[in-house]
C-alpha cells in the first residue's frame, strides 16, 4: 500500500481538489483509495475541514466513519487540554485510523496540514505525519510570483526523499511561461519534479452566492433557487449611470455591489452578466429592479454594511475559496488531464501495473 501526504505551504492551496482529482482517477482504473485527513489545527477550518473529508467518502464510496477519516480536530475544547498537557499521544489516535483507512486500500491520499509547522505543538506537522505514516510527500501551492521556489525548496529540505515534487496550482496566465520554462528546470536540477502547471482558472476561484450571503449576514429577497450559482469576480456599481454598461461588460457572472439607493446602477447591472445583486445600507429596491432580477434569475441580496465594507466582506470570500463544489470538482479534473504528467506520477509512487 502506498501513502501519499498531499501538503500545502498555505490554506486554500488546493489540498482537497487535488486529492480527490487523483482518488477518482486512479479509481476509474481499478485501484482501491483510501483518504484520511490526520489533523485540522486551526478553529475556523473545522467547519471546511469536515465538509471536504464527507465529500471524499461520499465521491469514493469509503465505509469508514468520519472520525476515522478526520479523527483530531483541535478546537477550543481540544486545545484547553493540550496546554494542560491532558490530551495524551495523538499520534497513536492517528496511526490506528489510518490502519483502519487504509486497509484493502492500493493507496491512501493522507490530505495533511497547510505549512510546515501547522500542528507542531500536539507532534503531528507535516514532516512528522510524513514519517510516521511512511508517506511520500506531493506538494501543492499557488505560484504568485517569481519567489514560488523558497516555500518549495524548503519543503524539499525537510522532507527530503520523501518528497516526491510539487503541483503549480493558480499560476497567472503571466507567469505560465516563467513557471514551465524557468522556474520547472530550476526545480529539476534541486531534485524537486513539477508535475503540473494549472493556469489561473475563474471557476476555480468562484464562491457560491450562499457564501457571499453567509459572509455578509445578508437577505435574500429575491433568486432564492441560486444559491449554488457560482460568482467569478466582484464589481462595485460607483460609477455615473452613463458609464454602468460599459464598467460592468467587462466581466462575466459576477456579483455586483451598490448603493440600495442606486436603481440605475442596479438595472445597468442586470443588463450584463451578473449572477447577483448586492444592494448595501439595508436599503429595499424598487418593484422594478425586483420584477427584472426574477425574470433573470438573479438573487438580490441586501445587506446592512456600507458599500466599502461589504466590497471587503466578499474580496474576503474569494481569499478563502474552497474547491469542493461538484461544477469545482469536475472542472478541475478535466485540468488535471490537460496539465499533469499523471503517468509520471504514478510510476514515480510505484502503484500497481493496470489490469
Amino acid at each position: 500500500m502506498v501513502a501519499l501526504y498531499i501538503a500545502s505551504a498555505e490554506s486554500s492551496a488546493g489540498k482537497t481538489v487535488l486529492a480527490l482529482g487523483l482518488a477518482r482517477r486512479m479509481a476509474a482504473e481499478g485501484l482501491r483509495v483510501g483518504y484520511i485527513r490526520p489533523l485540522t489545527a486551526a478553529a475556523k477550518q473545522i467547519e471546511s475541514a469536515q465538509t471536504c473529508a464527507a465529500v471524499m467518502k461520499d465521491s469514493l464510496g469509503l465505509l469508514e466513519p468520519m472520525e476515522v477519516l478526520n479523527p483530531v480536530i483541535i478546537d477550543g475544547a481540544a486545545l484547553e487540554a493540550i496546554f494542560a498537557e491532558k490530551m495524551g499521544d495523538l499520534s497513536e489516535k492517528v496511526l490506528e485510523s489510518f490502519r483502519i483507512a487504509s486497509t484493502g486500500k492500493d493507496i491512501t491520499m493522507v490530505e495533511g496540514v497547510s505549512g510546515l509547522a501547522q500542528g507542531a505543538m500536539v507532534g503531528l506537522d507535516a514532516q512528522t505525519t510524513a514519517n510516521l505514516l511512511d508517506a511520500r510527500c506531493l506538494l501543492v501551492l499557488r505560484a504568485r510570483n517569481e519567489m514560488v521556489a523558497d516555500p518549495i525548496l524548503e519543503f524539499k529540505k525537510c522532507m527530503g526523499g520523501r518528497m516526491l515534487g510539487v503541483v503549480l496550482n493558480a499560476v497567472p496566465m503571466g507567469m505560465v511561461e516563467f513557471a514551465t520554462e524557468t522556474l520547472t528546470p530550476f526545480l529539476k536540477k534541486r531534485g524537486v519534479k513539477v508535475y503540473a502547471v494549472l493556469p489561473e482558472d475563474r471557476l476555480m476561484m468562484a464562491v457560491r452566492v450562499g457564501e457571499l450571503v453567509g459572509r455578509l449576514g445578508g437577505r435574500v429577497i429575491s433568486g432564492q433557487s441560486h444559491m449554488d450559482d457560482l460568482v467569478e469576480s466582484v464589481m462595485v456599481g460607483a460609477m455615473s449611470v452613463e458609464n454602468a454598461l460599459t464598467y460592468f461588460r467587462r466581466r462575466a457572472n459576477k456579483a455586483v455591489i451598490t448603493g440600495g439607493d442606486r436603481p440605475d446602477i442596479q438595472l445597468a447591472a442586470l443588463e450584463t452578466s451578473t449572477k447577483c445583486l448586492i444592494l448595501t445600507g439595508n436599503l429595499y429596491p424598487s418593484p422594478m429592479i425586483l420584477g427584472r432580477a426574477d425574470e433573470l434569475g438573479v438573487p438580490v441580496i441586501l445587506a446592512q454594511q456600507d458599500t466599502l465594507t461589504a466590497a471587503g466582506l466578499v474580496e474576503q470570500a474569494f481569499s478563502d475559496v474552497q474547491f469542493h463544489q461538484p461544477k469545482k470538482i469536475e472542472h478541475f479534473e478535466r485540468l488535471l488531464e490537460a496539465h499533469l504528467s499523471y503517468e509520471e506520477l504514478r510510476r514515480d509512487l510505484g502503484l500497481p501495473a493496470r489490469a
